[in-house]
This record gives structure tokens, C-alpha cells and sequence, in this order.
């Protein structure tokens, strides 16, 4: 079976990317695998006549981010008839994009934060800070729409933090969701098919250091702990894991996913699914895997074999 790792030059989270490659690589390697590690260039498009010389069975896409999690690259792996590691290239554009998913999770009654959707240019600082006392109040949760990278995300504590948040964005045209700030206890719940059925590994209860968030810095420092198994109460974890099923499931995800979420107060909030997980040493899926008795070569050898596309 030969194998291609794909990873690209310019997304906001290339190192990471290239860490959960070489993970990838390695583990590959050491079970006899043929394996190629193929950065797709500026030219983005150079894989198209790759894809043509090369006779490869199977993709990993390793790109956090945009031509990775948005599903350009699965596009063009499909017009090619090569299998890939993730869910399907249409299901990765819909997820890529906050607010559709809210929407299909909003038509499924499955419990999401309050928000509101708007461009840059369209508001100054103090219509900015208007429309969220107005709405969603604070403290609030900023977030570029189409970024997975938590590097896009920032929270406003009042309205003097927006100015130097949207200074860093005036040259952008993307639009921003601001979600209304969930206060309590972080969690993400590891999904995997495994021999056809959709699996909920153990979830992970995520602790920032004290009196921070769980921000890019944080997921990688080593500061935050990550409790897996978590000392939730089987109740907790038992609807936790339901309702990141019944997300998974209302945007046809496939293979495998992350669903992130808030227990609030009274039930717990869905934030994003994360359908293209990292796969470093530090990351999450990989560490609740392990605890579910999968190992790292395991894990990639149920990804290559169970594709229920």
C-alpha cells in the first residue's frame, strides 16, 4: 500500500501540521509502509499532475486549516479516485464554516451559544461595541468564520477590547462570528468508526491555566491539563458523548471527528467539530485513543481501513 502525507506551505497552523505529519510518517514507516511526504507548494495546484504520475492507494491529509480542513484538497483526491483519512470533501466545507453549522445543528434543536454574524468594514469600534451590548453582551468570543485555528479567536471582556482585536483585521474581508462566552467547564468528545460503527472515545476534560483560556499558545505549552478518562460522573459523560454523536452525525460526518463543547450551567453547549484533528504527540484525539486501548499505529490503520464513504 503506498501512502501520500499531504501538508501545505501557507496555513496558519503549518507547524502543527508538520508535526502531526512527521508523527504520521514515522508510525507508518515503522509498519512497512511506503510512504511519501508531499508539501503542496505555492502553486497549489502542482498536485493535480502529481496526482496523475503517482500510483498511490491512500491520503493523509495533514493541513490545519484552509486547502486541508475546508476540502479542497479531498476534492481533488476524489476526481482522482484516491481515499483519504477524513470525512467527505463536501462535509468538510460545510463544517469549515461556523455559522452553517450552527444553522444545521440549530434545524437538529441541538443546544449552540447565541451569536452574531458581521464584516469588518461595515462597522466601526463603537457600533461594534453597540451591537454586542446590544445582543450577546459581554464578555463575548470573537472568531473568524472560516478559521479553525484557535490563532483566529480572541475574547472581549468590554468594549475596550475591541479596537485592538479588529486592528489585526481591518485588511480582512472575511466575515466574524461573535458568540455569546459560555463560563464553565471545557470539553471535547474523540468520535471514530471503527468496523463500520461510529464509536465515542473517552472524552478529554480540557483545564487552561488559571485565570486564562484555552487559546494557540495554550494547547501546546504543556500549561493546560488535558484529563482523560475526565472525572465527570458517568451522567455527564453519558450526554456529553450523546449529544457529540447526534452533532457528528447532523453534518454526515464520516470516519472520524472531535466535537469541542462548554457543560454549562444547566447542559452542555456545542462549539465546533474539528474533522481534520491533530495528530502530534501533544494533541488530543491520539491521547484519547490511547486510553481507549488504540495505539497511535492502530489508530491510523482504522482510518486507512474503514472508510465509510
Amino acid at each position: 500500500m503506498s501512502i501520500v502525507i499531504i501538508t501545505w506551505w501557507n496555513t496558519s497552523e503549518r507547524e502543527i501540521s508538520l508535526i502531526s505529519a512527521t508523527a504520521v510518517k514515522d508510525a507508518l514507516e515503522n509498519m512497512k509502509y511506503d510512504v511519501l511526504r508531499y508539501d503542496l507548494p505555492k502553486d497549489r495546484w502542482a498536485l493535480v499532475s502529481e496526482l496523475e504520475s503517482w500510483a498511490i492507494d491512500f491520503a493523509f491529509i495533514m493541513i490545519h486549516g484552509a486547502w486541508g480542513e475546508d476540502g479542497q484538497i479531498a476534492w481533488l483526491l476524489d476526481l482522482y479516485g484516491v481515499k483519504y483519512q477524513c470525512a467527505s470533501a463536501d462535509v468538510l466545507a460545510l463544517t469549515m464554516n461556523k455559522r452553517r453549522t450552527k444553522c444545521v445543528r440549530r434545524t437538529f434543536d441541538l443546544p449552540v451559544a447565541d451569536d452574531v454574524l458581521f464584516q469588518i468594514g461595515d462597522y466601526s469600534v463603537t457600533e461594534l461595541d453597540e451591537l454586542i451590548s446590544e445582543g450577546i453582551w459581554y464578555p463575548c468570543v470573537w472568531k473568524e468564520l472560516d478559521q479553525w485555528s484557535s490563532k483566529w479567536v480572541h475574547i472581549l471582556q468590554s468594549g475596550d477590547d475591541i479596537a485592538s482585536v479588529r486592528e489585526s483585521y481591518d485588511s480582512m474581508k472575511e466575515l466574524i462570528l461573535l458568540e455569546e462566552f459560555i463560563e464553565w467547564e471545557e470539553v471535547t468528545m474523540p468520535i471514530l468508526a471503527i468496523d463500520g460503527k461510529t464509536t465515542a472515545l473517552p472524552l478529554i476534560h480540557i483545564i487552561p491555566p488559571v485565570e486564562w483560556w484555552f487559546d494557540y499558545e495554550n494547547k501546546y505549552n504543556g500549561k493546560t491539563q488535558e484529563i482523560v478518562p475526565s472525572w465527570f460522573p458517568e451522567k455527564i459523560i453519558d450526554q456529553c458523548n450523546e449529544l457529540a454523536l447526534q452533532a457528528y452525525h447532523a453534518v454526515w460526518c464520516s470516519n472520524y471527528g472531535r466535537v469541542d463543547a462548554i457543560i454549562g450551567k444547566n447542559w452542555p453547549i456545542l462549539l465546533e467539530i474539528n474533522t481534520i484533528p491533530g495528530f502530534t504527540p501533544e494533541s488530543l484525539f491520539p491521547k484519547s485513543a490511547a486510553v481507549a486501548g488504540i495505539e497511535f499505529w492502530a489508530l491510523l490503520e482504522i482510518l486507512m481501513g474503514d472508510q465509510s464513504r
